[in-house]
């Protein structure tokens, strides 16, 4: 059956807040870099903390310090004299709880500035940067301008971002930073230098989670779809301006590293980023087939388990149900075609139009369905947000895709038969009766839909049978 409802997390502070925010001032930001330069970064950052309030940003060359320190690959554990210039492990905590702290108090996009996004926003990372010249600046300020390099929030998560705490040489290859860290005598490759969260980026992904899910919560307070323009801002612009976002490649690979992790807190992670990607779809700048086509070509080429997946995406939401739909539906479809494509030279059947009446698609903003012809893509990425629809496949392509023969060597083509029936059964029950699909309801009066299942699943899911004829009866009830 369907998964249950999602656990919504609570935030304290309102979209309100970027509206009042200010810059620190220059006394501020000084009183802050002076403990930096002098390599006292507990002190600076337990400054920077008391100088928190929800009404004014900390600069961004003094977030991405902490930044710096948060990630630090294995803090200083010399001697105090040796490498005096460098994070301890108290620093790092600190730096962890600062900026916790900040993300409870200040707005996303105020503590995101500081991290290069693919939609310009924070192009003038350099204001109100350390005014003193290259060689006098402290060697923390000299790494975290490196953040400024980055290409999205994505890359400064990985392995091979930081050079080791102890060890400033490091010798570029490949594109790739290789060394050798002091303490534990591995080289990156050892520890993987290419994984794409490395083992001290953990806190800063859970910490980029955390903002974006908060920026989430606040488009939907603020009566929009519900999804983070933050995250969104992290996804490379669509190579035309009719199309929507579709390289989704980096969030992804962050995803599936966590849902295989064995720990349990980071596989989380990745169930709660997964959640925030599939969100996006409910903008208009978003190309939800190919985030689709991304997911079904990972499932299959990793081979993994598209339960656990479809899974973390435990929503009630109209915008969890159809990007289900979407998915299952494509991958039985693709799956199937693999086995079944036509002989070359056989002339391709042209697709049955669908009648209006019977497109259904579904309004983010407002969680209801709506029938529509057509709803083209913003034409810019600055343009304003226009909820976008979805057109779910009609009635009968369900039924033909649920009875379709499985692959025995598949264990993913009879959880997507599931899902499939399932999502569909509960998205048009959660319709006003007017727009539920005519075809489907048909198919309902009429037995189809019930010997389509029963034919398919038989007797090993009795439970999800009787479960569904309780949703066929509610969706058959006029009000």
């Amino acid at each position: 059956m369907p998964p249950v409802r999602p656990h919504h997390h609570n935030h304290s502070v309102a979209r309100s807040n970027e509206q009042t925010e200010r810059e620190m001032t220059t006394s501020e930001r000084s009183l802050v870099d002076s403990f930096f330069e002098e390599h006292h970064y507990e002190a600076g950052i337990v400054t920077l903390d008391q100088l928190r309030s929800s009404s004014s940003m900390p600069s961004p060359p003094s977030l991405e310090a902490q930044g710096d320190v948060k990630i630090a690959q294995g803090a200083n554990t010399d001697p105090p004299k040796q490498h005096s210039h460098l994070p301890s492990l108290a620093d790092v905590a600190a730096a962890q709880r600062c900026l916790q702290a900040f993300g409870e108090t200040n707005s996303p996009q105020s503590l995101l500035r500081a991290i290069p996004s693919y939609d310009g926003s924070n192009s003038s990372l350099s204001e109100g940067a350390n005014s003193v010249e290259d060689e006098e600046e402290s060697f923390l300020y000299k790494e975290a301008k490196r953040i400024q390099s980055c290409r999205g929030c994505w890359q400064l998560l990985r392995a091979d971002f930081l050079r080791p705490v102890g060890d400033e040489a490091s010798i570029p290859i490949d594109g790739r930073t290789k060394h050798r860290t002091r303490n534990s005598g591995q080289s990156d490759d050892d520890i993987s230098s290419t994984a794409v969260v490395g083992p001290t980026a953990w806190p800063v992904l859970e910490w980029l989670v955390f903002l974006f899910e908060k920026d989430e919560e606040n488009t939907a307070a603020s009566g929009q779809s519900r999804y983070s323009p933050c995250l969104l801002s992290h996804i490379p612009p669509a190579r035309t301006k009719t199309r929507g976002k579709e390289d989704f490649s980096a969030p992804l690979d962050v995803v599936f590293y966590c849902l295989n992790q064995e720990d349990r807190c980071l596989r989380s992670l990745g169930s709660r980023l997964i959640r925030l990607v599939v969100n996006l779809t409910s903008s208009s700048l978003v190309d939800i087939h190919m985030l689709v086509q991304l997911i079904r070509a990972r499932v299959i080429v990793e081979s993994s388990d598209l339960s656990r997946l479809l899974s973390v995406l435990d929503g009630d939401a109209t915008t969890v149900r159809t990007f289900k739909i979407a998915l299952c539906s494509t991958y039985l479809s693709e799956s199937s075609s693999r086995t079944t494509r036509s002989a070359p030279g056989r002339a391709r059947a042209n697709p049955r139009r669908v009648p209006k009446r019977n497109r259904t698609t579904t309004d983010s903003k407002s969680g209801d369905a709506t029938s529509v012809a057509e709803i083209n893509l913003a034409p810019a990425l600055d343009a304003p947000f226009v909820s976008r629809g979805y057109e779910l496949p009609p009635a009968s392509s369900i039924t033909e895709l649920v009875t379709r023969s499985s692959n025995p060597e598949d264990t993913n083509f009879g959880i997507a038969k599931i899902e499939l029936i399932s999502n569909y059964s509960i998205l048009q029950q959660t319709l006003d009766y007017s727009e539920r699909n005519e075809e489907w309801v048909e198919m309902l009066r009429d037995g189809k839909v019930m010997s389509a299942v029963e034919s398919s699943f038989r007797d090993e899911t009795s439970d999800i049978i009787e479960q569904l004829r309780g949703i066929w009866s509610s969706t058959l009830s006029t009000p």
